[in-house]
C-alpha cells in the first residue's frame, strides 16, 4: 500500500511583470510637455518584485539601472522610442520594453546674447544715437523662447514681439543702463547685452527760429524796402538744420545762417518762411514775415548839374544882384529824395519843382577864388539805391583878387564881398580906358572903398582901345601924392595924361604931368581866367584876351 505526502511550503508561480514606466525628473524651460529640458535626469517608476531593470539609449546596450534613475547625454536629440526601459522581477520575469513616444532634447548650452539697436536714428546723423523715436529692435537667437529687456530706473520687463520703448526725452548711458537677455526653450538664460554708447530720446520739437534783413537799407531802417537781398537766420543751440521757404514755393535747405531774397521782388507778410530741426530730427513749427519786404535794386534815373560861374561869397552888399544859384535838374519817383554836395558841404533832401532843383547861393558858404568847384547831386530811393550825375567841377569861382574898372562904361566888376579892397588880398587891377575920354567917375552906389588896403603886392593894369600911345602900368605908387590926397594910385602916360584911384574912391583922369615909374606891358595872368562878370562886356566883338593881349599895349 502506499502512504499519501505533501509540500511543506507555499509554491508561487509568477510567470510575468508589468513594464517599467519613466519621465523626465523636470521639463525645463517654457513649457513643461515640450520634451525640451537643461536637466538630463530621467526618473523610472519600477515594480514593487523588481529585482533589477536597465535602460538603453539611442539602440545601444543596455545598461544596469541604478536606484530609479538615469541620466541623458547633454545636449543631444532622443527620437521617439530612443529611449528604453526594462524590468525583471524577483521570478526572474523580463518585462517588456518602455520607450519614449515623442522627441526628447537636452539642452545645456547658454544662448548667445540677444543684440539690440535704434529702429530710427532720426535727425542729421543715423549714427549719432539721439534720436526722437524711441522704438529698439531687438534681434534674438531663432527658436528663442522668451525675452526681456532692463531700463535703469524701470528694472526687467518682459520682452514682446522684437521691440521694445524707451522713455520719451530721456538719456541713457553707455555700459549698461539698457540690457537685454533671452532664455531658449529649454530654460537656458543669455548673458545681458548692454548698450555700449549713450542713447537720448528727444521729441521735444525746438523753438521757432527767427530771421530778419541782414541790412534795411534806405532811408528808413525798419521799412522792409532794401537793397541788400541778404535774410539773416537766428537758430537754436541744438539746431542740426533748418529750410525757408519763397512764397509757398519749395522747401529749401539752409546753409550757414543766411540766404538770399531774389532782387526786384516784393514778399507779401508770410511770403517768407523759415523752419529748423533740432538733432533728433524734430521739426519746430515755421516762422514767417509778418510785414511786406522789397528787394530794389534798380537804380533811380540819375540828376544833373547845371555848369555855372559864382562868387566866391554871397554878395550881399546889394539885393538886387541875382546871385546865381546852384541848380540843375532830377525826376523824382515816390519815395525817392535829391542830395546834393557843394564843395563838400551836404544839402539833404533837396526840394525839386517842375523837373528842376536849385541851392540859392547865400545857402553855400564861401568858396575859394578862381577854383573848380565839384557839385554831387544824387537821387536815393526807399530801398537805398543811388545814381550821381556823371558831370564834373561844375562851378567856376570868380576871382576876388581881380578887380576891373570900366572907365568907358563907368562900370566896376561884381565881388561877392562887397566892393571893398582887402589888405590881405594882392590885386589885379584893370583900367579900361579910351585915351580921350574924361566922363569917368563913378556913381557912388559903385564906388570901391579901402584903398587904404592896396600896397606894393597889388599890380595895376592898363587895358584901352586906343592903339595910338597907350601904354600899361605893371606896377603900383602908394606913396605918391597929388593935390595933397595921399594914398593915390596914380597912372599915366609919359608927358600926358593921368588917372588916379584916391582915398575919396572916385577915379579921376587927370590933367598935367605925373612923374612915375612906367614899363612895358607884360602879362602876368591866363586872360581866359578873367572872363567873367562885366568883363565879358567890354568890346563885345572880341575877347577881353585879344585887348589885353594887343590893343596898345606893346
Amino acid at each position: 500500500m502506499s502512504l499519501a505526502t505533501s509540500n511543506a511550503a507555499t509554491i508561487t508561480t509568477d510567470t510575468s511583470v508589468a513594464a517599467a514606466s519613466f519621465a523626465l525628473a523636470a521639463d525645463t524651460g517654457s513649457s513643461n510637455s515640450d520634451g525640451v529640458t537643461t536637466n538630463g535626469t530621467v526618473n523610472v517608476s519600477l515594480a514593487s518584485d523588481l529585482a533589477s531593470w536597465q535602460y538603453r539609449l539611442q539602440s545601444g546596450e543596455w545598461q544596469t539601472g541604478s536606484g530609479s534613475s538615469f541620466s541623458l547625454a547633454a545636449n543631444t536629440r532622443y527620437a521617439a522610442g530612443a529611449i528604453e526601459v526594462r524590468q525583471t522581477d524577483t521570478a526572474g520575469n523580463l518585462s517588456v520594453v518602455a520607450n519614449n513616444t515623442g522627441i526628447i532634447t537636452t539642452d545645456t548650452s547658454q544662448p548667445a546674447r540677444p543684440d539690440f539697436g535704434l529702429a530710427d536714428d532720426t535727425g542729421a546723423s543715423a549714427t549719432d544715437l539721439y534720436t526722437a523715436v524711441g522704438t529698439v529692435d531687438v534681434v534674438l537667437e531663432e527658436g528663442v523662447a522668451s525675452w526681456e529687456y532692463y531700463i535703469d530706473g524701470l528694472g526687467w520687463q518682459p520682452g514682446t514681439g522684437r521691440t521694445f520703448e524707451l522713455p520719451a526725452n530721456s538719456s541713457f548711458g553707455g555700459g549698461g543702463s539698457i540690457l537685454v537677455r533671452q532664455t531658449d526653450a529649454a530654460g537656458n538664460e543669455s548673458m545681458s547685452m548692454p548698450n555700449d554708447e549713450r542713447i537720448t530720446t528727444d521729441s521735444i520739437a525746438p523753438g521757432l527760429p527767427s530771421f530778419a534783413l541782414a541790412a534795411d537799407t534806405g532811408s528808413s531802417n525798419s521799412d522792409g524796402v532794401t537793397t541788400n537781398a541778404t535774410i539773416n537766420v537766428t537758430l537754436a543751440s541744438d539746431a542740426a538744420s533748418w529750410q525757408y521757404r519763397l512764397q509757398s514755393g519749395e522747401w529749401q535747405n539752409g546753409s550757414g545762417t543766411s540766404f538770399s531774397l531774389a532782387a526786384n521782388t516784393s514778399y507779401a507778410a508770410g511770403g517768407i518762411e523759415v523752419r529748423q530741426t533740432d538733432t533728433a530730427g524734430n521739426v519746430s513749427l515755421v516762422t514767417s514775415n509778418a510785414a511786406t519786404i522789397t528787394t530794389d535794386t534798380t537804380s533811380p534815373t540819375a540828376p544833373t548839374v547845371t555848369a555855372a560861374s559864382v562868387f566866391a561869397s554871397y554878395p550881399t552888399y546889394d539885393p538886387d544882384i541875382a546871385a546865381t544859384p546852384v541848380s540843375g535838374g532830377a525826376t523824382l519817383l515816390a519815395g525817392e529824395q535829391l542830395n546834393v554836395t557843394v564843395d563838400g558841404e551836404l544839402f539833404s533832401n533837396v526840394a525839386v519843382t517842375d523837373g528842376v532843383w536849385q541851392i540859392a547861393r547865400e545857402e553855400i558858404g564861401a568858396l575859394t577864388s578862381g577854383a573848380s568847384v565839384e557839385v554831387l547831386a544824387t537821387v536815393v530811393d526807399l530801398a537805398g539805391n543811388q545814381t550821381s550825375d556823371n558831370s564834373s567841377n561844375e562851378l567856376s569861382v570868380k576871382r576876388d583878387d581881380v578887380v576891373v574898372f570900366d572907365l568907358i562904361n563907368g562900370k566896376s566888376s561884381l565881388h561877392g564881398d562887397g566892393r571893398s579892397f582887402k589888405g590881405d588880398v594882392d590885386y589885379d587891377i584893370f583900367l579900361m580906358v579910351e585915351s580921350d575920354d574924361v566922363a569917368i567917375l563913378f556913381s557912388s552906389g559903385l564906388r570901391w572903398s579901402g584903398w587904404s588896403n592896396l600896397g606894393t603886392g597889388d599890380t595895376v593894369w592898363l587895358v584901352g582901345n586906343d592903339s595910338t600911345g597907350v601904354r600899361g602900368l605893371a606896377n603900383i605908387i602908394v606913396t605918391a601924392t597929388y593935390g595933397g590926397t595921399s594914398r593915390a594910385i596914380i597912372w599915366g602916360t609919359i608927358g600926358g595924361t593921368a588917372f588916379s584911384l584916391t582915398k575919396s574912391s572916385d577915379i579921376k583922369r587927370m590933367n598935367g604931368v605925373q612923374t612915375q615909374t612906367f614899363s612895358d606891358f607884360a602879362p602876368g595872368l591866363d586872360p581866359a581866367s578873367l572872363s567873367f562878370g562885366y568883363l565879358a562886356q567890354f568890346n563885345p566883338t572880341t575877347s577881353f584876351g585879344n585887348v589885353m593881349v594887343t590893343q596898345g599895349l606893346s
